[in-house]
């Protein structure tokens, strides 16, 4: 079968593709429709958020590399779609298979032992340029060979590969028959990982020098392809899959010496008779033809199944990868979002008692200057009933108060309180961020020191001036202009009291007692005045201070706030597009391989019988029965061995949490599950670490339209 012509089973391959092709571009126009609508409502984000930016430090370049990122993920997104399947559009006649290996195991051997060439590429392979992707035909096929992969040729070499494997519908992976290597192990996990039918060549390594007898050649090759041998070293490379949560056991593992595969080839054109005459012992001892029957027997059993697959891949992968992260990058910033609310509910909160406590503080306060200034009144009238210069020594007496600095002082205290509250609220604030895995916000709310006295109520300039009269001085340490108003006038006559006395008939110890009960009264009523104003002024400051502090960072926070709900539910919007359509996805290849296998009318049969699909390519493709059993056993089982994946049931049910642990392959019991519905999430709880878990969660974030958390 080593010569089996595949031209029929590729011209059949090449209109599967064809097929393959038209699901894919239908599917990419209804994603660039949905990425369309998403990169509109980001940029409507954006433009609001730019209308009113943040002002405080570090949040407005925070947030804008958020919208950013959002934007290039879409972006991302959508280039990766059209590059793909731009690539996939040139090969439509090509069943493509790619060579993976690290350096040195033996893929420029196998080029030269398919080509049939003259060995000149063998032993070159450490030699090659990063960009040296070799790619030859083959039986009909298109054959690429890439650089190493992993760590043995660098970061670029590996990047190649892996573009190819992308693009690839088969995929022959080489090892060496040398203890299994965990770095060809990851490797292997992410070829996996893109959902590609995988053969794995074991490339066996013994000695065929020249001077070595055939007899000691084949002997040494019977003990290397020895069956326990090959099987102990299959399954300990399988062992490797089990952290990944993948299963290798069903890969095609076939040990090849690739050597004497090309001597094989060589002696066959050789012109020596005798040379030639070899050319059967090295291809068979070699077992070359059982590679190259396995490689055929894949193209010729599920070659137009494969390629249909390769083009649902190309645009399943990405939407799987992208609705995980969205999933995941949504979940945070809804819990960003409730953080910041929180802390906004508890500063509104502190606010009020804020202002609460703040006015009792100045009525205290007020009240003890005011009972202060009162009891001097008594004082300073006895001292000061008939004097000229009372008003300056009143003045005096105020400047040595220091109302100013007293009042600034209180003000302070409040500020600083302000502070203190505003800058534990972001503590909190950004240590619970820090919790759901954001980008730390060191950062800081507070803004500038908004209270300036002097800038507020000009106390200084006018107390210390003398110039006034005393009731005016102290009017207009409230900020009340009163230049020449009736206190002044009476505050002025006080220096006159004596010589208008003259002209009364009264007592001098009347007088005298009329003119300090008269300086007293009014001193007392402006020192209530005053008072009753600067506690006007100080309320007034104190709702300055609220407004420009603590209402700036409500403020501001409110921004961020409606920023990141806006993200979130954009992201909401464009996962659960993007889950809608990759059940579509599904659900159309699932039904056009059962056509393909079944026939049109028995695979409508079946497919209506299916509620539902989600899949890992490569892995597991989960199908939901209206009821149990209604499909059958011997779709599965088709559908599986053609596609190379785990095909597995579970059935329709209204309760959700029943459905959802079906769905975990019951790795979570029923109870362990909570089904908030109201919100639309699921909750899982359990402390099971099994990888299998994570592919199950996978398949379940495909199929309900609820956020998972736990």
């Amino acid at each position: 079968m080593a010569g089996t012509d595949l031209t029929s089973v590729l011209a059949d391959c090449h209109e599967a593709a064809k097929n393959g092709y038209k699901l894919a571009s239908d599917e990419k126009n209804v994603l660039d429709s949905i990425l369309r609508s998403a990169e509109e409502k980001v940029r409507e984000t954006a433009i609001e958020y730019k209308t009113s930016p943040c002002e405080i430090i570090g949040i407005g370049e925070t947030l804008e590399n958020q919208l950013s990122d959002i934007q290039g993920a879409v972006d991302d997104l959508r280039i990766s779609f059209a590059e793909d399947l731009e690539i996939l559009k040139g090969d439509l006649d090509k069943f493509s298979v790619t060579l993976f290996g690290r350096t040195m195991a033996g893929k420029s051997t196998l080029m030269e032992v398919l080509t049939e060439g003259d060995g000149s590429a063998i032993g070159m392979g450490a030699q090659r340029t990063t960009r040296d992707i070799r790619r030859y035909e083959w039986n009909g096929l298109a054959v690429t060979d890439v650089p190493g992969i992993g760590a043995f040729e660098g970061e670029e070499d590996t990047r190649l590969a892996f573009d190819a494997a992308k693009t690839a519908d088969l995929i022959v992976f080489l090892l060496t028959d040398d203890a299994p290597q965990a770095v060809e192990a990851d490797c292997f996990r992410q070829v996996k990982d893109f959902g590609k039918p995988v053969i794995i060549i074991m490339n066996v390594k013994v000695s065929v020098d020249s001077g070595k007898s055939m007899k000691l050649i084949e002997r040494d090759m019977k003990r290397a392809f020895d069956y326990d041998r090959i099987e102990d070293i299959r399954t300990q490379f399988c062992k490797f899959a089990e952290p990944f949560g993948q299963d290798w056991s069903n890969v095609p593992f076939v040990p090849v010496h690739l050597k004497a595969a090309y001597e094989a080839v060589r002696c066959g054109k050789s012109e020596d008779e005798e040379t030639r005459s070899q050319a059967e012992f090295w291809s068979r001892v070699s077992h070359i033809d059982e590679l190259k029957e396995l490689i055929c027997e894949q193209v010729s059993v599920r070659g137009k199944y494969i390629r249909v697959k390769t083009f649902a891949d190309i645009i399943a992968n990405p939407m799987i990868e992208s609705l995980s992260e969205l999933d995941l990058q949504s979940g945070i910033n809804r819990s960003q979002g409730r953080i910041i609310a929180d802390k906004k509910r508890a500063l509104e909160k502190r606010k009020e008692k804020f202002i609460k406590d703040g006015k009792k503080r100045i009525e205290s306060f007020m009240m003890r200057l005011k009972t202060e200034l009162r009891a001097d009144i008594a004082v300073f009238a006895e001292e000061h009933y008939n004097d000229k210069l009372a008003d300056v020594a009143w003045g005096n007496l105020i400047k040595e108060k220091d109302i100013e600095g007293r009042c600034k002082a209180f003000l302070d205290d409040l500020e600083a309180e302000v502070d203190d509250f505003i800058r534990e609220t972001i503590r909190e604030m950004t240590s619970e961020l820090r919790y759901v895995s954001v980008d730390s916000l060191e950062r800081t709310f507070l803004t500038p020191a908004l209270v300036d006295a002097k800038r507020i109520v000009s106390w200084t300039s006018l107390i210390v001036g003398g110039g006034g009269t005393v009731a005016a001085a102290i009017l207009t340490l409230a900020g009340v202009e009163v230049a020449a108003g009736p206190v002044g006038w009476i505050a002025a006559g006080i220096g006159l009291a004596g010589g208008i006395g003259l002209l009364f008939l009264e007592s001098r110890g009347d007088k005298l007692a009329k003119a300090r009960a008269r300086l007293e009264k009014e001193l007392t009523e402006s020192v209530n005045s005053t008072c009753d104003n600067v506690w006007s002024q100080l309320e007034k400051n104190l709702d300055r201070l609220v407004k420009g502090k603590i209402d700036l960072v409500l403020s501001e926070l409110t921004k961020i706030e409606n920023v990141i709900d806006s993200l979130a539910s954009t992201q909401d919007d464009l996962a659960d597009s993007l889950r809608l359509e990759l059940r579509s996805l599904n659900m159309t290849f699932t039904g056009n391989i059962a056509t393909a296998v079944f026939g049109a009318e028995a695979s409508e049969n079946y497919m209506s019988k299916i509620t539902t699909s989600a899949r890992i390519p490569g892995v597991c493709t989960l199908l939901t029965e209206e009821r149990e059993g209604v499909v059958g056993e011997d779709f599965r089982t088709k559908l599986s061995d053609l596609i190379a994946e785990d095909v597995r049931y579970v059935t329709a049910t209204d309760d959700t949490s029943v459905f959802v642990s079906d769905v975990l392959g019951g790795l979570v019991r029923p109870e362990n599950i909570d089904c908030d519905n109201e919100n639309e999430t699921v909750i899982i709880r359990t402390d099971d670490k099994d990888i299998r878990l994570y592919n199950r969660l996978r398949l379940l974030e495909q199929i309900v339209p609820y956020k998972i958390g736990g």
